[in-house]
């Protein structure tokens, strides 16, 4: 911190986060750290000019070596040596990667100017790559995933919080040191058995033969007496979908004898829906075997893919349910019976405005009454928090279901037109008293939700046609 015009300085030292640098900066205005004079009376000059570097001397041949033949594996990608690598994530595909998978997952919280991040950049690299995605690596720009960063409460760079096997998610702090030893050992330590049954020689086919549609089984059959890494993190992903089986201390001729499918151990075997069992024959890495499992079973695991298709669904959805609300509340619906009428009146706390047009009103009366009523729907409709819905009861239809409604509530025949507030669902009802135009409709209903106007009650409430119930006035004067 310098001040070129008092000649004095002061070296800030700490962790080089927001919260250090806001304190400290706030100290020295206030005189809580010292200064010091710098050292010479005149402040040092940028240099402003261009300095020409000596030119690196041309790099040595390095000596030809013997090229060694790459092995060739069944399946394998030419990425494989990427397996693992970790994931950047972003607001939009962190829940469907993150909180919405069953595997573990480590997450590094980073700035891309942060000298630490830095450091831990090649050591974060290097234990994912050590795990070959058995347990998930990823990264969030905390600079531009703002967001994202608030939500977990990130304050400092780098932050490296853990997300153990299984739902729901919840977040952890990682404590550990920032090595890749450290990084890769702790990420091991996420994983667990817990999802595989051990099975007897016996008993393998019974059990593999017991597959279903909705359950599919695996089976590992292994020279080895517990479950590998690998077959650990396949059953913790595929957990709930599907089972998993190993056999252990298996040998070749065993496994031969007791399903035709396995030539040799280790031996992947598999049964889904209808279908017989079959024996993977391609990489044994996670994405491999997981893709494998996948095509076979039809399970979708969470991936970038998945998660942008996820996000597109759901935001169709709500365009979807926004423009249906949107119609919901300008529509003006012409109830004929009861069916009709609790369909949009009797849904949660919705305010059913409804207009009974009387028997004896001209076609015209009551082609203008429902004009009124559909430019009223058109004002509320622009309000998402209305919770109005508007419906017509023509009486001039001759519909006696309609005429036994409209005298439940009392409304007489003299009027044209007579606008009534109903709450189905809490019994409440508000018959509008004054001029029946549409600026004395609009301050009626605002002041009905307002709590401004009396309801009143009527214990049982009416259906179309039923006669029986009588209205009792008072109760809350808010519906």
């Amino acid at each position: 911190v310098l001040s070129v015009r008092k000649k004095r300085y002061s070296l800030l030292v700490g962790s080089f986060s927001s919260d250090n640098i806001d304190r400290s900066l706030t100290r020295v205005l206030r005189g809580g750290i010292k200064t010091a004079p710098l050292a010479s009376k005149t402040l040092p000059k940028l240099e402003g000019t261009t300095k020409k570097c000596k030119k690196a001397p041309p790099p040595q041949p390095k000596p030809k070596q013997k090229s060694k033949p790459k092995p060739q594996s069944s399946g394998a990608s030419s990425g494989s040596s990427k397996i693992g690598a970790p994931v950047k994530l972003t607001a939009q595909t962190f829940d469907a990667l993150v909180l919405h998978s069953k595997s573990p997952w480590m997450v590094e919280f980073y700035a891309p100017w942060c000298g630490h991040c830095k450091q831990l950049a090649p050591h974060w690299k290097k234990a994912a790559l050590k795990l070959r995605g058995q347990v998930k690596f990823g990264m969030v720009d905390a600079t531009v995933e703002q967001q994202l960063a608030s939500k977990y409460g990130i304050r400092g760079y780098p932050t490296i919080k853990f997300f153990k096997e299984g739902l729901p998610k919840k977040e952890q702090d990682y404590q550990g040191q920032r090595t890749t030893g450290a990084l890769a050992g702790f990420a091991k330590g996420l994983m667990t058995a817990k999802h595989v049954k051990k099975i007897k020689k016996e008993d393998a086919a019974h059990w593999l033969a017991g597959a279903t549609t909705t359950a599919p089984r695996a089976v590992l059959l292994t020279s080895k007496p517990n479950p590998p890494d690998l077959w650990r993190a396949l059953s913790t992903e595929f957990q709930g979908d599907m089972e998993f089986g190993l056999v252990a201390k298996a040998d070749g001729e065993w496994a031969a004898t007791a399903f035709k499918q396995a030539k040799k151990v280790p031996a992947i075997l598999l049964k889904a829906e209808e279908g017989g069992t079959e024996a993977y024959s391609g990489e044994l890495s996670m994405p491999a075997i997981s893709s494998w499992i996948v095509g076979k079973t039809g399970i979708e695991m969470a991936s970038p893919e998945a998660a942008a298709r996820k996000a597109k669904a759901a935001k169709e959805r709500r365009q979807r349910q926004r423009a249906e609300e949107m119609q919901a509340r300008q529509t003006v619906h012409r109830f004929k019976d009861n069916d009709e009428f609790e369909a949009v009146c009797s849904k949660g706390s919705v305010v059913c405005a409804v207009t009974f047009i009387s028997p004896g009103a001209s076609d015209g009366e009551a082609g203008a009454a429902a004009d009124l009523m559909q430019a009223v729907a058109a004002r509320y409709a622009k309000k998402a928090s209305s919770p109005f819905r508007f419906g017509l009861l023509d009486g001039t239809s001759g519909n006696e279901a309609i005429s036994a409604f409209r005298s439940a509530f009392e409304v007489s025949d003299d009027l044209t037109a007579a606008l009534v507030a109903l709450v189905p669902k809490r019994n409440k009802f508000k018959t509008m008293m004054g001029v029946f135009d549409e600026d004395h409709v609009v301050e009626f209903l605002d002041n009905l939700v307002r709590g401004k106007i009396r309801t009143a009650t009527m214990k049982p409430f009416p259906k179309l046609g039923d006669t029986a119930a009588v209205a009792s006035k008072g109760g809350r004067d808010e519906l």
